[in-house]
């Protein structure tokens, strides 16, 4: 809906460009055209009032079965430029990107796609498998970005996502044109911080097997992550269920090091793609090595 905004707001602005240059006399149908496509616009924007736009609507099915996602209009096959955000995990959810792809989609005007990472699903019907590693997770995810059929391939990782980019980017497979990178870990170890601050809370050696149980760990967890740090609904959006989270356990085993992804994506010194990286230092999981990226 955004991009046919963006695309009537150009239209009118071309056709009363045309009106003005070429004297309205000589061309009266452009001054039709031009309050049609005003009209259009107008309608549009009161659309947009009514309808709210916090998520990505258009449930899709990829990768044989194995990936759901979301995009913010219907998918069509070829088309120019789609923005695919890979979200944090094993066994987040990934509608805490619903908001940030949608904003740049519509600030660009192209599609914007987010992807739930293998063994997980906002809107199920999925396959799943609890042995999937790593390189597994990279193979599937790789066969969804190219099951969307575009063009150009623009791609938004958080952390576990953005590792898997830099990895998909690095084997040179796909289209992909641009890579924005957030909270890329060069490892999966915590920073001392962290370890003292888990143990402090006494997470270190829970036990989880209800949803209550696992609710509430990443309730006091994920205030690691943040900071300023609120309990909201914004919080619950990033959290998934107890069986996603035990499905996902061993998708970082097999995980090659930062320097070989690197290497491979450096190629012959020169960077296939522009990429960049942003790193936050609130973030207490974060090793220093990460904020050396």
């Amino acid at each position: 809906r955004k991009q046919t905004l963006i695309e009537g707001k150009l239209y009118c602005d071309f056709i009363w460009h045309d009106i003005r240059k070429n004297n309205a006399k000589k061309h009266p149908s452009g001054i039709f055209w031009f309050l049609i496509g005003l009209w259009q616009k107008i309608s549009l924007l009161n659309q947009e009032a009514r309808i709210p736009m916090d998520n990505l609507s258009h449930p899709i099915v990829l990768a044989s079965g194995k990936v759901s996602a979301r995009s913010l209009i219907k998918l069509e096959a070829g088309a120019p430029c789609v923005i695919v955000g890979l979200p944090e995990g094993p066994g987040i959810s990934s509608n805490y990107l619903d908001s940030i792809i949608r904003e740049i989609s519509c600030a660009i005007g192209c599609n914007g796609v987010v992807l739930d990472l293998p063994n997980h699903s906002l809107t199920g019907g999925i396959e799943t498998d609890p042995n999937l590693d790593y390189p597994g997770c990279v193979a599937i995810v790789e066969s969804a970005l190219r099951d969307l059929s575009a063009s150009k391939l623009v791609i938004v990782g958080h952390s576990y996502g953005a590792r898997l980019a830099l990895d998909i980017m690095s084997s040179g497979k796909l289209n992909i044109t641009h890579g924005v990178l957030m909270n890329l870990p060069s490892k999966w170890d915590a920073s001392r911080a962290f370890d003292e601050r888990v143990t402090k809370l006494g997470l270190s050696d829970v036990r989880i097997s209800t949803e209550t149980e696992f609710l509430n760990y990443w309730q006091k967890l994920l205030g690691l992550y943040f900071s300023p740090w609120k309990f909201d609904l914004s919080a619950t959006r990033a959290l998934t269920t107890i069986s996603f989270w035990k499905n996902s356990q061993k998708m970082i085993d097999g995980m090659p090091t930062f320097r070989e992804a690197a290497a491979r994506l450096l190629g012959n010194g020169e960077p296939m793609i522009p990429i960049l990286c942003i790193e936050g230092a609130t973030d207490l999981r974060v090793c220093d090595d990460n904020l050396k990226i």
